[in-house]
């Protein structure tokens, strides 16, 4: 049984490695373990997805912040190391703990672990280590999917606010009026998105702020605050930038509003805030 411990090491770095090259890209992977490049999109990359939000929003491709995708992949990287070391202590410790199971019981009935296991009373204890096995490799990987999905969120909220930033600069504006976009028929958008990012009552119309009132990092949920990334791990809200003239319909849709009374620029923030008209 103690030889299933590099067989079961073995499937463990292929899974993470596979993943790691797939998200982050070749140059990521381990130099110790021996992968081929054939089947690998780049576009499946966080890199690719922060670029391509980015160029959603600028189309100056020297508005990408390469450090920025640097931090978004270590990120990722850590939680996959996190997670692989994880399973791979589960995984040991089921494996010890069985074998330990079986040389007490061999030792009582004068034979070998070896030997115990290949009897039927031993197959049990086989049955329960390879339960154990599917058990850590299943909750891998859905554990790798929620941080897929969540750090490629994450990869393409920044480049478009990356994107915004750039664009607003060349426009003249510095501190630009931001709102988030969800899909407000998903019944699993949490209460905090709702109230954060839409205008009371579950209103279609999305609420806006500037800049400058965004925090880094995921919120509190006790103490829920707009944030520059995604809200939370599972959040799917995407940001939108709202230029000088353009603000809601009554539907949530963006428009082309012209100018307040006063003869400026309509601004959406002004709106929402000061109820100017």
């Amino acid at each position: 049984m103690k030889n299933l411990k590099p067989i079961a090491d073995q499937l463990i770095e292929e899974l993470f490695q596979k993943t790691i090259m797939r998200l982050l890209g070749p140059q990521y992977v381990s130099k110790a373990f021996v992968f081929s490049v054939k089947g690998f999109d780049p576009q499946t990359t966080l890199g690719a997805l922060y670029t391509h939000a980015l160029s959603q929003n600028t189309a100056n491709y020297k508005a990408i912040d390469w450090k920025t995708i640097e931090t978004i992949n270590s990120v990722a990287k850590g939680y996959l190391d996190v997670l692989k070391d994880k399973t791979k202590q589960e995984i040991m410790a089921a494996i010890d703990t069985n074998y330990h199971e079986a040389d007490v019981k061999a030792r009582i009935i004068s034979v070998t672990p070896e030997h115990y296991l290949n009897t039927d009373e031993g197959q049990s204890i086989k049955d329960s280590v390879a339960q154990s096995i599917q058990f850590s490799l299943k909750k891998a990987k859905n554990g790798i999917d929620r941080i897929v999905g969540a750090e490629s969120y994450t990869a393409q909220t920044m480049g478009a606010f990356d994107g915004i930033i750039d664009m607003s600069k060349n426009m003249g504006i510095s501190d630009p009026i931001i709102a988030k976009r969800g899909v407000l028929s998903n019944p699993t958008r949490c209460k905090n998105c709702w109230q954060l990012w839409n205008l009371p009552g579950q209103s279609p119309i999305p609420k806006v702020y500037k800049l400058s009132e965004l925090k880094g990092g995921y919120m509190n949920p006790k103490s829920p605050e707009p944030t520059l990334g995604p809200s939370h791990p599972s959040c799917t809200d995407t940001p939108i930038v709202m230029a000088p003239g353009f603000g809601f319909d009554e539907s949530g849709k963006s428009v082309y509003k012209g100018y307040f009374k006063d003869g400026t620029p309509w601004n959406e923030w002004e709106h929402q805030r000061n109820g100017k008209i």
